[in-house]
């Protein structure tokens, strides 16, 4: 089959193994720049992924000269709400450790320093993504 006009425009399948195989998290689902060959200028960078058990998520605390948003939902698709968990994250120069117990979006401005993100307990595995407003991931 011919391909169509608009084809380049739909990322099929964008599911990629855990960054960390040592952790509890079933495949993500990612769109970045380097996954659309052809697009280009994409200003967006995400991925979401199933958190099954707790971990420390390994990046070192840095900004980005993007906002970014963390997005923490419950895993029960009839109940987005239904969250489970305890997540710690560490926000400013002074890592003021903030919890997250509820479904929640996290909103961190360009150049605000975060993580360490500590997930320390898991009760139901839940959806955990970043979504950057920047072609690329990338850690100032």
């Amino acid at each position: 089959m011919a391909a169509k006009k608009y084809d380049k425009y739909i990322l099929r399948e964008p599911v990629r193994e855990p960054a960390l195989k040592k952790r509890a998290v079933f495949q993500a689902i990612s769109g970045k720049e380097e996954l659309w060959p052809g697009i280009g200028g994409i200003n967006c960078n995400f991925a979401f992924g199933c958190v099954a058990e707790p971990y420390l998520l390994p990046d070192p605390p840095h900004k980005h000269e993007y906002d970014e948003f963390l997005v923490f939902l419950g895993g029960n698709p009839e109940n987005m709400a239904d969250f489970d968990a305890e997540v710690e994250i560490a926000l400013g120069e002074e890592w003021e450790k903030n919890i997250v117990n509820t479904t929640a979006i996290v909103y961190i401005p360009r150049g605000l320093q975060h993580c360490p993100i500590n997930i320390k307990r898991v009760g139901k595995p839940f959806l955990f993504g970043h979504i950057l407003l920047g072609a690329k991931y990338a850690l100032v």
